[in-house]
């Protein structure tokens, strides 16, 4: 058995829950975000965005979701919120319930790890 394995099991249903429903959210991410943002540590870096302002054009970075996901006021709350009407450059991705349920777990799930583990 894996330590993980173990650990869920340890856990009890809930957790072995919210860690299915977050490795959902990690299928959807890439699906969805990984060509902006790195939804995991072991893809690639995306390209910038190009986005179009009274200046010019300019080439945002879009954050990891490691990174977004230890921000400060990064939380359930905020994500919902963000995904639900997001700011430009980030188009609006018509998320099912279920989905944007899964994403969020998935983000959430990243707090977890250490900060020195960042992506």
């Amino acid at each position: 058995m894996t330590i993980l394995g173990a650990a869920l099991l340890a856990a009890g249903p809930a957790a072995a829950a919210d860690s299915a429903l977050a490795n959902r959210g990690l299928a959807l991410a890439k699906s969805y975000c990984s060509g902006c943002h790195r939804v995991s540590g072991d893809q690639a870096i995306p390209p910038p965005v190009t986005v179009e302002t009274e200046t010019g054009n300019t080439d945002v970075k879009a954050p990891s979701f490691w990174l977004a996901a230890h921000q400060e006021g990064r939380d359930d709350a905020y994500f919902r919120k963000y995904m639900h009407a997001p700011r430009d450059p980030m188009p609006e991705e018509p998320l099912e319930p279920g989905e944007l349920d899964a994403i969020v777990a998935y983000l959430m799930s990243l707090r977890a790890q250490p900060a020195g583990t960042g992506w």
